[in-house]
């Protein structure tokens, strides 16, 4: 997905665009870095519920580090132009633009990962390909059709519509697996998925309109950061392995 980007924005726009796409979409990428650690940190104990069947005990857990993905993610769509400002010159500024579909992508990439345990632990791998298969296809299609139209900024939100599309497939084939191999029971409930995955959109799109606005972002962030703190007895209970 990231590869085809850059090259399709090099050969339809120019080479200046795909650098500062590729500016953005690096200082994006950092946030992997937080997926990872967390994905090493939980899929032991993943597994192991997996094996023993005790999946009900599986769904507090995932929510919880999703939360930590997503607020992680959305600190860095909040302060986008400032970090812009500090990596790169002036040129470069349109990058901020960048920032916020791929960081919702970068939150996208660890739900699918969470959903594709599943698969691996059952090793239906043809479930796997043909969601990276669509995904990729998909990517490179509609960035052929709107990179001309609309500027390289389209292939950040060509990217975040195939995770997204991706997290979905896994989501289902996470789903048929479960059936199949625990009576009918599945890991997560739609309705926490939707209203973790929403509530983030929806924050970084107003964080994204308050790009002119540096003070608004601070207010917005630290009463985000209050609710939490005021809920944080809670949230800790729920990332209890």
């Amino acid at each position: 997905l990231s590869g085809s980007d850059r090259i399709m924005i090099e050969k339809y726009i120019s080479l200046e665009a795909a650098g500062i796409y590729n500016l953005a979409y690096s200082v994006s990428l950092l946030m992997v870095l937080i997926n990872s650690a967390l994905m090493q940190t939980i899929s032991p104990w993943l597994f192991n519920k997996i094996k023993n069947k005790k999946i009900r005990d599986i769904a507090n857990v995932s929510y919880a580090s999703l939360l930590l993905v997503a607020f992680s993610n959305l600190i860095l769509i909040s302060f986008a132009p400032e970090i812009i400002s500090f990596f790169a010159p002036a040129e470069y500024y349109e990058a901020i633009y960048v920032i916020p579909p791929i960081a919702i992508s970068v939150y996208f990439m660890y739900t699918y990962d969470l959903f594709s345990k599943f698969e691996f632990y059952y090793e239906k791998t043809k479930v796997i390909t043909i969601a990276t298969i669509i995904g990729a296809i998909s990517n490179i299609f509609l960035n052929y059709l709107l990179l001309r139209n609309f500027g390289y900024i389209a292939a950040a939100y060509t990217t975040l519509f195939c995770y997204i599309l991706y997290s979905v497939f896994h989501y289902i084939g996470m789903n048929y697996v479960c059936k199949k191999n625990f009576n009918n029971i599945v890991p997560y409930k739609i309705s926490v998925l939707l209203f973790i995955s929403l509530g983030f959109i929806f924050l970084s799109i107003i964080m994204a309109l308050l790009y002119n606005m540096l003070i608004y972002r601070i207010i917005l962030l630290s009463v985000i950061i209050i609710i939490i703190f005021l809920f944080k007895n809670q949230y800790l209970k729920l990332f209890k392995f």
